[in-house]
């Protein structure tokens, strides 16, 4: 008859193996997914986000920028704790300092029209690149409009959805999106009437509903929970 493991034992096996039931990464990213919006006149608009060094040795990280979604003719940067990297810089090292704070941001640039971007930053500990994560950057820029209907108005419903969702105030859309959380593409319809977007298929979380113009362009991103 196998033995029931006694409390001394499962003391015991807590001391041996500390990190068993409490691993963690030596370093966090808040928020995920980091959100941000602007006017139609600014040029540049960060979406802030916060890294954090949980440790009390010094962290060799390094940062890749993938771009999932931007309406064209807008461009992004990376703001690290330190420096502020041009537009073309896509990965670069990151060393954090024991217990360091410090921002880790992405700027939207427009070009005299209005952004609406998802972008990933993977964070990766060069020391042991098993401990990295995902940070999602999602921005909308108020074009004031999509079609007849102010931004504001337009907006997913019921949200949380279990089985499906409308776009109210969404006809002018061409196309939806459906990506996860990291960006993948989930979904995809044709916004030819109103109707019900049928979401069944799709796993419990958090996902992001781009709404596409008539040559694919997004002009506008929501966030969708998926219960």
């Amino acid at each position: 008859m196998p033995q029931i493991p006694t409390i001394r034992t499962i003391v015991c096996l807590a001391v041996l193996f500390p990190f068993a039931a409490t691993a963690q990464l030596p370093f966090n990213l808040q928020p995920i997914p980091a959100t941000g919006a602007g006017e139609v006149e600014e040029n540049e608009v960060p979406v802030t986000a916060t890294i954090t060094n949980l440790t009390n040795a010094m962290l060799n990280l390094k940062w890749e920028r993938r771009v999932i979604s931007l309406t064209q003719g807008c461009a992004t940067n990376i703001n690290d704790p330190y420096l502020g990297w041009a537009p073309f810089v896509d990965t670069h090292s990151l060393n954090l300092m024991p217990n360091q704070v410090g921002p880790l941001n992405v700027n939207f640039l427009n070009n005299g029209a209005p952004c609406s971007g998802i972008i990933q930053l993977k964070i990766t500990n060069l020391n042991n690149l098993a401990d990295s994560l995902i940070g999602v950057y999602l921005f909308n820029q108020s074009s004031g409009v999509l079609g007849a209907q102010p931004d504001a108005q337009i907006k997913l419903f019921p949200n949380p959805a279990r089985s499906y969702f409308w776009v109210e105030h969404g006809e002018a859309a061409a196309g939806i999106r459906v990506l996860s959380s990291e960006g993948r593409e989930m979904l995809r319809f044709e916004n030819q009437d109103v109707k019900p977007f049928n979401i069944e298929s799709l796993p419990a979380g958090i996902y992001f509903v781009i709404l596409e113009d008539k040559n694919r362009t997004p002009s506008r991103i929501l966030e969708l929970r998926k219960q």
